[in-house]
């Protein structure tokens, strides 16, 4: 579903809903949670968190606490995770 959303820059309800009946997901859960006011608490919290946090894509990296903003082919991150976590 992430692939999905990473190429829309908006969408509906109705377009999400579609979309997650073509991966088979529970729609009649899907729309009870959508309604409950504890999953819209709970979305605006961890959107918020994500700008505090400075994650500005999907995924964002952090690594001991640090935003990683290097090269995320498995060389150069597994280098990287080495260097900060094998002293």
């Amino acid at each position: 579903m992430i692939s999905y959303l990473k190429t829309r820059n908006s969408f509906t309800l109705q377009t999400l809903t579609r979309y997650a009946g073509s991966l088979g997901l529970n729609l009649v859960s899907l729309k009870n949670d959508m309604a409950e006011k504890d999953t819209k608490d709970r979305i605006i919290a961890d959107f918020q968190g994500g700008i505090r946090s400075a994650a500005n894509c999907t995924p964002t990296l952090f690594i001991n606490g640090q935003h990683y903003v290097g090269d995320r082919a498995p060389e150069p991150l597994l280098d990287y995770l080495k260097s900060t976590l094998m002293p």
